[in-house]
């Protein structure tokens, strides 16, 4: 589980680092049984939002309500709404997401993905 959590760590700073091949390689590597399943359907549909939003609405839809990463859905879904992703989302990441992941991110090396 331990490893599991550092690839959902690393996950997150290829997403916020824009390091889409990385961001790939690193959530096929989360074995889909794992409470980190909903993690990952998360981040991929955040992938996916800009260029195909009705994928990404569909990989969303199925995280479900019971889930620990629903508020994450939620936000996802009003980003979909939005057709954007609302600025702020590496500090929200880091203010959020983090502390639930059991440990600090570090600095990210590449500029953060710009907002859509």
């Amino acid at each position: 589980m331990v490893l599991h959590a550092t690839s959902a760590r690393t996950a997150l700073m290829a997403y916020c680092t824009a390091e889409d091949a990385a961001l790939q390689d690193v959530l096929a590597a989360i074995p889909f049984r794992l409470p980190y399943r909903d993690w990952v359907q998360v981040l991929k549909a955040l992938q996916h939002l800009p260029d195909e939003p009705e994928k990404a609405a569909g990989i969303l839809a199925r995280i479900e309500e019971a889930s620990a990463f629903r508020y994450l859905r939620q936000a996802a879904h009003l980003a979909h709404a939005r057709k954007q992703i609302p600025k702020g989302r590496l500090d929200l990441a880091r203010k959020e997401l983090w502390p639930r992941l059991g440990s600090e991110p570090v600095a990210p090396m590449h500029a953060p993905r710009s907002t859509w």
